[in-house]
């Protein structure tokens, strides 16, 4: 699927940070390029952008969920390229423009088909809400704190463990850490200031 490298959408209320403008938006490249406005004949805008109508409606930046399980009947752990464009898809159409694929606490291997189906995934062109990495609800859960997820699956958090499971994409979040006994009582976080290769973002969850 190709998209206009060139959109102008006009006769929107655009919600800023700060307020709300009436005018238009002008994108060149994926890119916001102009804000205008006011009523204007737009005479600056190259005629080869695609002009859309916005028919006063209001125009808000994309959402991004850093926490979404699936949707439309699939789910990320499904590894199925197939429910990641039914999941992106639903997902675009509601106003999200980028997501992290969200596991539940798992097996080693349903964790390993979900990164490589995410990899694959994406490698092609993503024409609707985008895929930016996984969000790893586990394994490295405190069992206190395991709620709907499987306790079976939970494990110790381990810096091998996490360095494999980080390198296998480009940005990948990890957001809950294991909390034994000892570390719970000492307040340590065994994966802090720990570099995963290829990752660009590491976060972490509740230390008790």
């Amino acid at each position: 699927m190709t998209f206009p490298s060139e959109w102008l959408i006009y006769n929107v209320n655009i919600v800023l940070e700060e307020r709300i403008a009436q005018g238009a938006v002008y994108a060149k490249d994926g890119t916001i390029a102009a804000i205008i406005e006011g009523n204007s004949a737009y005479e600056d805008i190259p005629q080869t952008a695609q002009r859309i109508d916005g028919g006063g409606q209001w125009l808000l930046p994309g959402f991004i969920d850093v926490h979404i399980h699936g949707g439309a009947g699939g789910d990320f752990m499904d590894a199925s390229q197939e429910s990641y464009e039914a999941i992106t898809r639903y997902h675009a159409s509601q106003g999200t423009t980028g997501m992290l694929a969200t596991t539940m606490t798992a097996s080693k291997e349903a964790i390993d088909s979900v990164l490589q189906a995410v990899s694959r995934f994406q490698a092609e062109d993503m024409p609707y809400a985008a895929l930016y990495g996984v969000h790893l609800e586990g394994p490295f859960l405190c069992l206190k704190w395991i709620g709907a997820q499987n306790s079976g699956f939970s494990v110790s958090a381990s810096d091998r463990l996490a360095r494999r499971l980080g390198a296998s994409l480009s940005w990948t979040r990890q957001t809950r850490d294991a909390c034994t006994g000892e570390r719970r009582r000492d307040g340590s976080n065994p994966l802090a200031g720990r570099p995963w290769n290829r990752c660009r973002m590491r976060s972490y969850g509740r230390i008790l």
